[in-house]
């Protein structure tokens, strides 16, 4: 049997939290979720998916998350826009893999981890 990937949640809303969470487990993902997030994420997950409501936030946890081997990062925030690239939201070598305006599809969230675990 094959392991699910695990998938953590950091900073999930009371509103979207939930879906989230559904929408991964529905996918065939193990889900964690992290309800604050200070520093490097003590968590052994294949990926990380993070609300962010501010550029500073994003780019704490983004350069958190860049040790040799880190886990690829998705940011999701209401500030984003549909043409914003990852880059777009950091300075340097930072590993953030996709960012998602909100709302987002449940696709568009799919189509982003399976890109970020290289999978089809």
């Amino acid at each position: 049997m094959q392991r699910q990937p695990v998938i953590a949640l950091v900073n999930p809303d009371n509103l979207i939290g939930p879906l989230l969470e559904r929408w991964l487990a529905d996918a065939g993902f193990a889900v964690m979720v992290v309800a604050h997030h200070h520093g490097r994420l003590a968590v052994t997950a294949d990926a990380i998916v993070a609300n962010v409501t501010t550029r500073r936030q994003a780019l704490i946890l983004a350069r958190s998350q860049q040790a040799p081997g880190g886990v690829p990062l998705i940011l999701t925030s209401p500030l984003f826009r549909r043409d914003l690239s990852p880059a777009a939201v950091s300075t340097g070598p930072i590993d953030v893999h996709a960012v998602l305006p909100i709302p987002f599809s449940r696709a568009e969230l799919l189509a982003a981890l399976r890109t970020a675990l290289g999978q089809r």
